[in-house]
């Protein structure tokens, strides 16, 4: 290890040990390698930045839902505080909401992905269609950008002011 051979080199021991073979063309290893899976590489990126984007615009839509959610029950909430609900009920309240839709969208997504996995399964390299750890990995993931995208509706419901929302109506 850590020698270091050159293409002339070669071509010499080739001939010297069987002149009559002719020796085009040399060609190492991990150049070849790296010719061979630079496509492979190339669409596992492209699939990452896709899976990238389209986690972004999932938490995005995550966001909106959970406000318009928020939105339309403005005038719930602002009944709950004035009859007594502290900030902290309202804000597990909201959040909780958020948390149950997105359970929902991740079962859904599961079951869906266990379904199609076998369209993808010649893509995955060291990798099962059924992988419990990506899977988990996943759901995980979508989970936690849920509470996030959540955090935002949820805090501004623990400042509704109820005096103002009750008398617009």
């Amino acid at each position: 290890p850590g020698t270091s051979v050159s293409g002339d080199a070669i071509r010499r021991m080739v001939r010297d040990v069987s002149p009559d073979v002719p020796v085009d063309r040399i060609d190492f290893l991990a150049a070849r390698y790296d010719a061979t899976s630079a496509e492979t590489r190339l669409l596992a990126s492209l699939l990452t930045a896709f899976a990238a984007i389209g986690h972004l615009l999932a938490s995005i839509g995550t966001y909106a839902t959970v406000s318009h959610a928020f939105s339309r029950r403005v005038r719930e909430v602002a009944i709950r505080l004035a009859l007594g609900a502290d900030a902290a009920n309202v804000f597990r309240l909201v959040l909780s909401r958020a948390l149950v839709m997105s359970a929902a969208g991740i079962a859904a997504g599961l079951v869906l992905s266990l379904l199609l996995s076998r369209f993808l399964e010649g893509q995955l390299h060291g990798l099962t269609a059924h992988d419990p750890l990506v899977l988990i990995a996943a759901a995980t993931g979508i989970a936690a950008s849920a509470a996030v995208a959540a955090i935002g509706p949820a805090a501004r419901a623990t400042k509704v002011d109820p005096n103002t929302i009750l008398k617009s109506e």
